[in-house]
């Protein structure tokens, strides 16, 4: 959000799961990006490597856990759900 803008975060209980939400209000990721967001070294910027959301997909999906990003007309939602396990 280089303009600036509102981030926002929440947890809660649901389904059996942990979720955890982060949205913001910048302009939303083009679907072409979305599609390859999660592979190893790929990256929309100069600086970096494209590891980061691999590697948090992975360790996600290593706690059964699963990560969904959802663009609306405000900005993008990243949903991350963990099954609870007592």
């Amino acid at each position: 959000m280089p303009e600036g803008g509102k981030l926002v975060f929440r947890s809660f209980q649901k389904d059996g799961n942990l979720c955890v939400e982060t949205e913001d209000t910048g302009g939303g990721i083009n679907d072409a990006i979305k599609a390859k967001i999660f592979d190893p070294f790929f990256a929309t910027k100069d600086k970096g490597l494209g590891l980061g959301l691999s590697v948090a997909y992975k360790i996600i999906s290593q706690h059964s856990g699963k990560i969904e990003i959802f663009n609306s007309p405000d900005g993008t939602k990243f949903a991350l759900a963990f099954p609870i396990i007592i």
